[in-house]
């Protein structure tokens, strides 16, 4: 994310499902305004990970 779009690491880890956009176009980020079209392969990653339960820890 901080290579790839230019992110801090601080926005990175406050990323949510709510910012995942999957549609028939594939898969977007709404990291701005303009969401994001993440390229093949990353596309059916976030998909397939967008269905697992995610692991938390807890302090």
């Amino acid at each position: 994310m901080v290579l790839l779009y230019g992110q801090t690491p601080t926005r990175a880890c406050r990323l949510t499902t709510a910012h995942v956009i999957q549609d028939d176009k594939g898969v977007a980020l709404q990291l701005h305004e303009i969401p994001l079209r993440l390229p093949p392969p990353l596309d059916t990653r976030s998909s397939d990970s967008s269905t697992s339960p995610m692991i938390t820890s807890t302090p």
